[in-house]
């Protein structure tokens, strides 16, 4: 995964926070009549604060009562996603289907998708959040034509803009190609369910 940018100001607040924290705990500690050993020493403030940002950037984030308060406002967009790309090589003519999977912390994320002919994966993104329609993930991504793929194709680089709609769990937008090959299109997906994944039971 690589990082990735965002405009929300919870990346300011969230380490003043935790910063806060981290000193509250180290204090209390101090307070305990104990004795480490001679091989440890007692937890510091930047062992707590250590501590803390890895379980918020890999956990804690997720939390929804953190998006409820409005600590949080970067959407979790961690799963399966499959939908359709249309594509102006073709003249639009024709659905094609995708399968995106996006691993995401809260600083760090990665998009991979997977066509019937190529397969492309994220190289920068950002999040931006103060979007009319809603939080958009834009991201600069290598794409690499598979063994069945046509002998046109070759590796390229591109970009994408997908706007996340939380109602129907969608993210929808607009793709564009290098200049190498000039290619345009759109792309929707829909997360697949944890649900989704799990065989029926038979009655």
């Amino acid at each position: 995964m690589h990082p990735y940018a965002t405009d929300s100001p919870e990346r300011m607040r969230i380490p003043l926070i935790l910063g806060g924290i981290s000193i509250a705990l180290a204090c209390l500690v101090s307070l305990i009549p104990w004795r480490a050993p001679w091989w440890i020493d007692a937890p510091s403030v930047a062992a707590f604060y250590g501590f803390l940002y890895a379980w918020f950037d890999r956990r804690l984030w997720r939390a929804k009562w953190l998006q409820k308060i409005g600590l949080v406002r970067v959407p979790d967009l961690n799963g399966e996603w499959h939908g359709i790309i249309l594509s102006s090589h073709d003249e639009n003519g024709r659905d094609h289907d995708v399968a995106v999977e996006i691993k995401q912390t809260w600083t760090r994320l990665c998009v991979l998708l997977r066509a019937e002919r190529s397969r492309s994966c994220s190289l920068i993104a950002a999040v931006h959040m103060d979007e009319p329609e809603g939080p958009a993930l834009v991201y600069e991504y290598r794409n690499e034509p598979t063994n069945g793929a046509v002998n046109s194709m070759h590796i390229h680089y591109g970009t994408a803009r997908l706007t996340f709609d939380g109602a129907d769990d969608s993210l929808s937008g607009d793709y564009y190609t290098g200049r190498d090959r000039e290619t345009h299109g759109m792309i929707r997906v829909e997360r697949r369910r944890a649900t989704e994944n799990q065989p029926q039971e038979q009655s």
